[in-house]
């Protein structure tokens, strides 16, 4: 674990719920020494939640020795169900069960496949190829009792990528709600103009800033009061700034960091936009629609999923960039419109991706993965 993107704020969501209906839910954090500063607030943040957290350091991404402890730790917790997420848990899980712990119940929850493949292909699995990525993903999946992933994109591409048998998948899509949104400046603060629009992502290739701010020298000539929150860390911010400066953007673009309170900003804002290449779910989409902000994203998986165009938000022909500007300049002039877009969005977010639908979902899928071994369930994850 190296910081929070979407897959930790699902855990944020989902794990003091779970804990509310009964589940002895716990994390484990596996991060390298040079990254617990990095996971200070995800980790005081559940435990404030009253999640236990256990954090075990480990300078190499696999070695016999953590996996023995792995094994160690989940047998003296007795957990019925161990969930795993992303590749690097989702081989750590393999192992012990390979090695040390064959009867363990294994869940493997699936939030995307490798940034730089969805970068170039989105999910499209037709580019597949050997290679590492692929191998792990595929020889992991082997082991998995159940695998749960957040689309029905995602489980599409793992499935017609012979990366995961189709008859052991579930699609249990994200979930949010208000216990999750905590607010710590009053409405208004970090309103920095006007119009204003905000982007959430880490500031890596996949999520494509730069396609954005390709356009907002034209915007900015439309509005000329016009503000861009860019909420993330990421190894490409200095690229970014550096392009925003060039185009004398500037005093338009604020790059605020990671910050945990992001519902601050979105309340403070008109407009999310996500210029993503491809996402194994889009969590912000919700974050937004919480707030009765609408969005504009490209016509791409899985966000595709969620948003239905001209009903709760825009979808743009995917990396047209003609087609983003003019569809961000109609909504910044029609405020209206932009109500009537979040507030479908709002609706939808409370009667489909609502936190405890999640939960039911999520506790279905434990009780029937534990039921088919022994006993009852106690604890998960």
């Amino acid at each position: 674990m190296a910081g929070i993107s979407g897959s930790e704020r699902y855990f944020l969501n989902i794990l003091p719920e779970l804990r509310r209906r009964g589940v002895e839910a716990a994390f484990l954090a596996v991060q390298h020494p040079a990254d617990a500063e990095k996971n200070r607030v995800f980790v005081t943040e559940l435990e404030d939640k009253g999640v236990p957290v256990h954090c075990v350091d480990a300078r190499l991404s696999i070695s016999l020795r953590l996996v023995r402890y792995l094994a160690k730790f989940i047998q003296r917790h007795e957990f019925d169900l161990v969930q795993t997420n992303l590749i690097h848990a989702d081989v750590w899980g393999a192992c012990v069960k390979r090695l040390f712990l064959p009867n363990l119940r294994l869940l493997s929850v699936k939030h995307g496949y490798h940034p730089s493949y969805q970068t170039r292909h989105g999910l499209d699995p037709a580019n597949l190829k050997v290679d590492p990525v692929s191998l792990l993903t595929r020889w992991a999946g082997r082991y998995a009792d159940q695998v749960v992933c957040i689309s029905s994109a995602l489980r599409s591409f793992l499935v017609e990528g012979n990366l995961v048998d189709y008859s052991k998948t579930r699609v249990i899509p994200h979930g949010f709600d208000s216990p999750s949104a905590p607010s710590l400046v009053e409405a208004g603060t970090l309103r920095f103009g006007s119009p204003q629009l905000i982007v959430v992502g880490r500031l890596i290739p996949v999520k494509q800033h730069h396609l954005l701010i390709r356009v907002l020298p034209d915007l900015v000539r439309d509005f000329p009061h016009l503000s861009v929150v860019m909420l993330g860390a990421g190894p490409l911010r200095e690229d970014l700034q550096r392009s925003t400066h060039v185009l004398g953007l500037s005093p338009h673009v604020r790059w605020e960091g990671f910050r945990s309170n992001v519902h601050d900003y979105i309340r403070d804002s008109d407009l999310m936009v996500i210029p993503s290449a491809a996402e194994g779910f889009g969590l912000v989409v919700l974050e937004a629609w919480f707030h009765s902000k609408p969005i504009v994203a490209f016509d791409v998986p899985a966000i595709n999923e969620l948003i239905e165009s001209g009903i709760d938000g825009e979808l743009v022909t995917a990396f047209d960039l003609e087609q983003l500007l003019s569809t961000l300049r109609g909504l910044l002039a029609d405020p209206e419109r932009l109500h009537a877009l979040g507030a479908a969005g709002k609706r939808k977010q409370v009667e489909t991706y609502a936190i405890a639908t999640l939960c039911d979902r999520t506790i279905t899928g434990f009780r029937n993965l534990v039921q088919t071994g022994a006993g009852t369930m106690d604890n998960a994850i």
